[in-house]
């Protein structure tokens, strides 16, 4: 269990490839509007609503290095400003922690009273990501990077292409030496988003991926309930899912963002070695 926030920090921003898995159907509340055709950006962006802050409880699944973790969260999360994700094993009680603004990863163990802050460019590996576009790839929703959520205002800068099996959305320039595209079902809902570096001077050892298998309609248009994500650290492979539940929109939430008192901080090259380990 001392790990596993380490490791969820790292997963849920880097995921590599993984084997796209079948987008279920809908649950959590509420079937998802299908778009009728012709699938559009404009009709795609019609879909996602606005929103404030997100308040959930939910799962996390880890696998790795041999062996598998399992324990509940809450998550948090102010738009554009501040990810949250509480892990609480046992009981409700919180033994770790993880926030995420633009520019710092906070990551507090509370069992073993460490904790480490850094730059956010610990984790994104050179891949251009903001916290508006991890809100939008932890829940499933449409972002350009550079431009924010796919938007009526934006919907210009992507291609909508139909395939056999459903459409991929492919934004017209890449970002910042980055590719990337999202894979939607027939019916028009997220299933997949995959990330590749269009250069070798990127930074990035590999593309990346996360699938999205469950869906629910909210106040903020369709978003996934349950995800997947994968990826390599030190050599092996992990493998993350998050499911998601009782989801609550547009409330007040408190998020901390301070260092924890008298706890001991770790650099962010011995978290590394820790994962290592």
């Amino acid at each position: 269990m001392k790990k596993l926030i380490f490791f969820l920090a790292i997963a849920l921003t880097l995921g590599s490839c993984k084997t796209q898995e079948k987008v279920t159907g809908t649950n959590n509340g509420g079937a998802v509007n299908t778009v009728t055709a012709p699938v559009s950006a404009v009709s795609l962006a019609s879909r996602q609503a606005a929103w404030t802050t997100l308040k959930c409880g939910g799962h996390i699944d880890f696998t790795g290095g041999g062996k598998s973790l399992g324990a509940n969260m809450q998550m948090r999360m102010e738009r554009g400003k501040a990810i949250y994700i509480s892990v609480r094993p046992i009981m409700g009680i919180e033994v770790a922690r993880m926030v995420i603004t633009d520019s710092t990863i906070l990551v507090v163990d509370k069992i073993h009273r460490r904790y480490i802050r850094e730059n956010v460019s610990l984790i994104t590996s050179g891949v251009p990501v903001t916290v508006e576009a991890l809100q939008d790839i932890f829940l499933g929703r449409i972002h350009l990077l550079g431009q924010g959520s796919l938007s009526p205002a934006n919907a210009s800068r992507v291609e909508v292409t139909a395939g056999d099996d459903g459409y991929t959305v492919v934004p017209q320039e890449d970002f910042k030496g980055f590719d990337y595209r999202y894979l939607l079902s027939s019916d028009a809902r997220v299933a997949a988003l995959e990330v590749m570096p269009a250069t070798k001077k990127t930074g990035a050892r590999r593309a990346y991926a996360v699938n999205y298998l469950e869906h629910t309609l909210t106040k903020a248009g369709p978003v996934a309930t349950s995800l997947d994500v994968a990826t390599m650290i030190g050599g092996n492979e992990l493998q993350l899912s998050l499911d998601y539940n009782n989801l609550k929109w547009n409330e007040d939430v408190d998020i901390m963002v301070e260092d924890p008192s008298g706890y001991k901080r770790y650099s962010g090259n011995e978290l590394l070695n820790m994962l290592a380990q």
